[in-house]
């Protein structure tokens, strides 16, 4: 049976749930005061990408990665931590910014 911790356990993403490793969850407003949920603090080894789209399958919202931040669609900080734990990441947050761009 394949369980959501055997597929996407700490090793699944790249070396994962180290204290260094530290991320950090902010919700920003942006422009028409829409929610943008963004993940920062990934180590350089860690596939963004590959955390990007589980994330965005599992909460059914858009987004993507820049500059090594992950960006979702919406406020989605109250499951996110959860998720990430799961995926073995050390989790911050949820911060709210009130950020127009």
């Amino acid at each position: 049976m394949n369980t959501t911790q055997d597929r996407f356990g700490p090793e699944a993403f790249g070396p994962a749930g180290t204290e260094a490793s530290r991320l950090y969850i902010t919700v920003e407003k942006r422009r028409y005061g829409k929610p943008m949920t963004v993940v920062d603090g990934f180590d350089l080894e860690v596939d963004v990408e590959r955390v990007a789209r589980e994330l965005k399958r599992r909460l059914g919202a858009g987004g993507g990665c820049k500059n090594g931040r992950l960006e979702l669609q919406g406020d989605h900080s109250l499951r996110l931590g959860g998720l990430l734990r799961e995926m073995g990441f050390v989790v911050e947050g949820p911060t709210r910014l009130n950020t127009s761009t």
